[in-house]
């Protein structure tokens, strides 16, 4: 049985599901949901110049605060890597946490780029989330 197969009502009434069958399952609830289903707020990343930020796949919807490893640099033209392996729909949230060491992300109409209605810039407390298109293949600005 697979996860789009889940019985919920039979005969009107609500029912539980089989324990051994959610187990089954757990792996695609995790990719699907995550683990918990909150925003996970994750460690502080510092950020060299073409630098990626790493993300936990298992982080439902990860709060990431960055800082720039030193003045203002720029990360790479796939900040998240081209090996992440997200689902569509995957939200980040990035948090900028310095005035002076800033992390810019700009737009990158590629494979694991970012669309976005221009470079994106990360100083303290600025916050943008992007969201995972997998069709497109492209971190989308969530405005």
């Amino acid at each position: 049985m697979a996860f789009n197969d889940i019985p919920d009502r039979e005969n009107d009434k609500d029912f539980l599901v089989d324990a051994s069958w959610f187990n089954s399952i757990k792996k695609e609830l995790v990719a699907a949901f995550g683990n918990g289903g909150l925003i996970k707020e994750a460690n502080l990343q510092i950020i060299a110049d073409g630098g990626e930020i790493a993300v936990d796949p298992a982080a439902f919807k990860p709060l990431i605060p960055v800082i720039s490893d030193g003045g203002t640099v720029t990360a790479s033209i796939t900040p998240f890597g081209t090996a992440h392996g997200f689902q569509g729909g995957k939200e980040i949230i990035l948090l900028g946490t310095s005035d002076v060491d800033i992390v810019e992300l700009t737009v990158n109409d590629i494979d694991d780029g970012i669309i976005s209605n221009g470079k994106i810039v990360l100083t303290r407390f600025d916050q943008i989330i992007l969201i995972y298109n997998e069709g497109l293949k492209r971190f989308i600005r969530k405005e």
